[in-house]
């Protein structure tokens, strides 16, 4: 939902990744009441990672269709409780993908709006906080 007490400089255009879940879909709840987007600007580099961390993806996006949240695959940031991240977590790097969710009539909405790669500490630093703080500023388009 748009949030009219803020200057919008740029409303980001988004892609529902549901429809392009093809034999994925079978993890989604029967009656959906959450729909993922992804940014457009960043559609084609969030579709490569989440194919070279297919099985990653699948146990976040289970998570996600389920209308939760579990800290060791996505979880609210304490910083700003409308963005949270996804853990692309193993042994050789640590990704955070960080999303805006959006309550809707329709459901939740919950848009894909940076990749942040090789994350180093386990707390947030400058960076990720200046991340947090970006991804909570995006406007987006009224979904139905």
């Amino acid at each position: 939902m748009l949030d009219d007490s803020l200057p919008i400089d740029k409303v980001e255009q988004i892609e529902c990744l549901d429809k392009h879940m093809g034999s994925l879909v079978h993890f989604r709840n029967l009656n959906p009441i959450v729909s993922l987007f992804v940014r457009e600007e960043i559609f084609d580099e969030f579709v490569e990672l989440i194919s070279s961390r297919m099985n990653k993806f699948i146990a976040i996006a289970s998570v996600v269709y389920d209308n939760r949240h579990q800290d060791d695959l996505y979880k609210i940031e304490k910083r700003n409780p409308t963005v949270t991240a996804m853990k692309f977590r193993n042994s050789v790097n640590n990704t955070r993908v960080y999303c805006r969710e959006i309550n809707a009539v329709s459901g939740k909405q919950v848009i894909v709006c940076a990749i942040h790669k090789d994350k180093k500490n386990q707390k947030n630093q400058y960076k990720e906080n200046n991340i947090i703080k970006k991804v909570a500023g995006y406007e987006f388009p009224k979904h139905s």
